[in-house]
């Protein structure tokens, strides 16, 4: 045979022992989780996918087809998608590309003891099935990480809304209640997130205590009067509450002067004097 009819022998063979394959395959499988109670369902259902559509696809590059290699990267991100959303780990999705890769190969053994296809030919048909193999294994790793990338982008923005709780108590007056150290970082959320909050709901009033804030430096204290003198350009009034005795110190040893910002010695002070009470629970 010549080289070409050599690849279209191993190509056709593929297809023709899709069956065994899956089943070699499935066999390793359970081989591994041998001492787990039992194989992922999520795997199983997936064995199809790897049995059918990639021996489909590997078949076509081994007959040298010009976009089988795109293929079987697209495959491998919607592979990779599906089952990360259905939270299957990645080294399970791996364990399965390796059982894969060693089940492929088992056919082949008659073929080359007899040599009905030449060991040159066969060598490589083997490189080219393990660099898309490989590149099955980089676009699953690639999703993966992009998957987890995503969720802690989500969930940073989410202590990022949580660190800057802007509570509106009417329609024109809201209150944020500081709690924790202030870093620079989060002296900058609260600078963006007032200025974006207070125009989202429209408020007129914004009450910023400061009672749960137990040590605060020169940029922060700078950073809380910007606050104000922002909110105040955009039609929107502040009082600072709870300011603590050491934290005033700290204002008054920098020359910070706070005299154009109204303050109260707590919140509750501060919304009684603006017609609210705070009833005890």
């Amino acid at each position: 045979m010549t080289k070409q009819e050599e690849f279209k022998y191993i190509s056709n063979k593929f297809l023709e022992n899709k069956q065994n394959i899956a089943s070699n395959m499935f066999q390793l499988i359970e081989e591994h989780y041998e001492h787990s109670p039992a194989v992922p369902d999520v795997l199983k259902e997936n064995l199809g996918l790897l049995r059918l559509n990639l021996v489909e696809m590997i078949a076509a590059a081994l007959l040298h087809e010009e976009d089988a290699a795109e293929r079987v990267s697209l495959w491998a991100e919607e592979v990779a998608e599906s089952n990360v959303r259905r939270g299957l780990e990645l080294d399970t999705l791996l364990h399965a590309v390796s059982f894969y890769r060693a089940s492929l190969w088992e056919i082949f053994e008659d073929d080359l003891q007899e040599r009905k296809i030449s060991f040159q030919t066969l060598l490589e048909g083997l490189q080219l099935i393990d660099r898309l193999l490989d590149s099955i294994i980089f676009a699953f790793s690639r999703t993966y990480v992009d998957y987890q990338k995503r969720n802690l982008e989500l969930a940073r923005q989410a202590v990022d809304e949580l660190s800057v709780p802007i509570v509106p108590i009417s329609s024109e007056i809201g209150v944020l209640p500081l709690v924790g150290e202030i870093d620079t970082k989060r002296a900058s959320l609260i600078m963006n997130h007032s200025l974006s909050y207070c125009t989202k709901l429209r408020l007129k009033h914004l009450f910023i205590d400061l009672s749960g804030v137990p040590v605060m430096d020169t940029m922060v204290a700078n950073y809380i009067f910007q606050v104000s003198q922002s909110l105040r350009l955009i039609g929107v009034e502040t009082t600072i509450t709870g300011i603590r005795p050491e934290i005033a110190q700290t204002v008054i040893g920098l020359g910070i002067d706070f005299r154009s910002v109204e303050t109260r010695a707590n919140l509750k002070q501060a919304l009684a004097g603006h017609g609210y009470s705070i009833r005890p629970s």
